[in-house]
């Protein structure tokens, strides 16, 4: 399979391959990867803007739309990244089990139901012994979609985070941070953010709502698009429809 993808994308040069790592859902290494496809981008300095997809997100609008969108001044220097308190959106029990204990979703494989008890069970008798992590350096924790669009101080920011060892060493054995930690750094930050720029509501059906991501996760089980969710993409000034 690797070698299907890079030779699809072979006569792009605008695609690049870095390293291969092998990934756990849940774990923390998913964070490396990131960080090196950042890097990467990053390092091109006529990059201003960085787009952070899912494999199955697709663009519903026109490219041109979304380069113009990013050349109004007023659209510059912001931030769309999801920044909620991790207490508005999870409840207590989640968050201590998520961030509070020690999470091992980097050795072993939890979306197999077994395994997935073992890592639970786990944190649950460090919680009954009193076992705890100690407090992130934040002194808010934000959480949110694992995909964002970041400014070129939005990035430096997020990388400089990422190579301070005792930021992200804190984050290491959590469950998901790639839902916690951006929103955290950039959260906790100075930058201009737009927090609100996911359509996940389904009872929003207004004709331009200034959004980027349509992620209706308000449906259970698997996130498939049907022919529901057409009103909300038609209606919607999106530029990624997600799932």
């Amino acid at each position: 399979r690797q070698m299907c993808i890079r030779d699809r994308y072979k006569p792009y040069n605008n695609v690049h391959f870095s390293s291969k790592y092998s990934l756990h859902w849940g774990g923390y290494q998913i964070i490396d990867t990131q960080c090196v496809m950042l890097r990467m981008a990053f390092s091109d300095d006529t990059n201003f803007y960085f787009h952070l997809l899912s494999d199955s997100e697709c663009l519903c609008r026109p490219l041109n739309e979304l380069i113009a969108f990013f050349d109004n001044p007023q659209n510059q220097e912001k931030e769309y990244i999801e920044c909620a308190p991790v207490k508005e959106i999870w409840s207590l029990n989640n968050i201590k089990l998520r961030f509070f204990c020690w999470n091992i979703h980097d050795y072993i494989d939890t979306r197999k139901w077994h395994l997935g008890l073992v890592n639970r069970y786990l944190c649950k008798l460090q919680w009954l012994l009193h076992i705890r992590r100690e407090n992130f350096p934040y002194d808010i924790l934000y959480g949110g979609s694992s995909w964002w669009t970041l400014s070129r101080r939005g990035a430096e920011t997020l990388l400089l985070a990422l190579e301070n060892k005792k930021i992200s060493k804190r984050f290491h054995f959590t469950y998901a941070p790639d839902e916690i930690f951006p929103s955290t750094v950039i959260g906790n930050s100075n930058l201009t953010i737009v927090s609100d720029y996911c359509l996940r509501n389904r009872n929003i059906d207004n004709a331009g709502i200034p959004c980027f991501r349509y992620i209706p996760w308000w449906k259970k089980g698997s996130i498939t698009l049907d022919v529901t969710d057409y009103p909300h993409i038609r209606g919607a000034v999106l530029s990624f429809v997600v799932k």
